[in-house]
């Protein structure tokens, strides 16, 4: 609502929002007895505050971005100059240059020109893109384009709206989404395992620098999903009533700490987790039936199976310095 408003605007009528706020704070009233009035005054205070912090970093942010705009090209060419530097040392001390050449860039890393476009129409603006490097901040605030019928169209191929180009996420296949589609799509490939990853045209749909599309919250459960999918041999927190993935740092051993409910699950079996061996370790209770037959034991302190061939039948810490006993995994 406040994007029509240079930055100015912005401040004056914050300002004075703020000087309401505060003559409705009055005070007078015993500790722990704060009218209900008065403490929605405090809120409001504090929501405009954050507000005013808010767009104080967007006004920043955009004036960043502009100046990099500005400079992109004296950037590139210095980035290049130093990429040359690299290449010329490892030449000088290896006898051979680097493969990578000129000018490339990672294929995760590397912006398109028209993904360019659409995030300098979100978040610089179109009118100040083009105007000059010394237009101020303030100016900065408005949207890509006051005129609609100026704004590029382009449809959404899933509900045929046509949308801002700005709007629209395009697929490795070409194919274009607006917002509330391309999130609709990656949602479905969350909930089911076999639509992951999101594709368009049997292509997947890479999150990169589309997740500028998508709620942040569903882009940080995209990439939660994307972890567990890709885990083998996963362990669930074995509560019915949770069953929240468990991911491989949390493993300690057999015993996954679930990150959620911090209940003991156990990596084999899959449920709660117990002492001792666990009984559906196969390779576990294989080695002890071996164990029991050839008259093996075990170490009270690393578990591993002792076999006795020379001495007596005592066994203490100093075994692991004994040559004279052999300790079978």
């Amino acid at each position: 609502m406040f994007d029509s408003f240079d930055q100015a605007s912005l401040d004056l009528i914050i300002e004075l929002q703020l000087q309401d706020a505060q003559n409705l704070i009055k005070g007078k009233h015993r500790a722990g007895e704060t009218p209900d009035g008065e403490l929605a005054a405090e809120l409001f205070k504090l929501e405009l505050e954050s507000l005013a912090s808010f767009h104080v970093d967007q006004a920043m942010s955009r004036s960043l971005a502009h100046a990099i705009l500005t400079d992109g090209e004296a950037i590139q060419s210095l980035v290049e100059e130093e990429q040359q530097a690299v290449r010329d040392r490892e030449l000088a001390i290896n006898g051979e240059a680097s493969t990578q050449g000129p000018g490339t860039t990672d294929p995760d890393t590397a912006i398109e020109d028209d993904m360019v476009k659409k995030l300098v129409a979100l978040y610089v603006g179109e009118d100040d893109h083009s105007g000059t490097a010394a237009a101020s901040s303030s100016k900065q605030v408005a949207r890509p384009s006051t005129s609609t019928a100026a704004i590029e169209k382009r449809r959404c191929v899933a509900c045929m709206t046509d949308v801002p180009y700005f709007e629209t996420v395009r697929c490795p296949c070409t194919h274009e989404y607006c917002r509330a589609c391309i999130a609709d799509l990656f949602q479905s490939a969350m909930n089911d395992e076999s639509l992951f990853p999101p594709r368009c045209c049997s292509q997947p749909i890479p999150l990169g620098l589309n997740q500028t599309f998508l709620p942040a919250r569903l882009a940080g459960q995209y990439r939660a999903k994307e972890l567990e999918y890709s885990t083998k041999n996963r362990t669930y927190c074995h509560r019915a009533t949770c069953s929240t993935f468990i991911p491989t740092p949390f493993i300690r051993g057999e015993i996954a700490t679930c990150v959620k409910c911090q209940s003991k699950t156990c990596t084999i079996c899959k449920g709660s987790s117990h002492d001792g061996d666990c009984p559906e370790d196969v390779a576990t209770m294989d080695l002890l039936n071996v164990a029991a037959q050839k008259g093996w034991q075990r170490c009270y302190s690393c578990r591993r199976m002792v076999d006795l061939e020379v001495g007596c039948n005592h066994i203490s810490e100093l075994i692991r310095r004994d040559p004279s006993f052999v300790k079978t995994a």
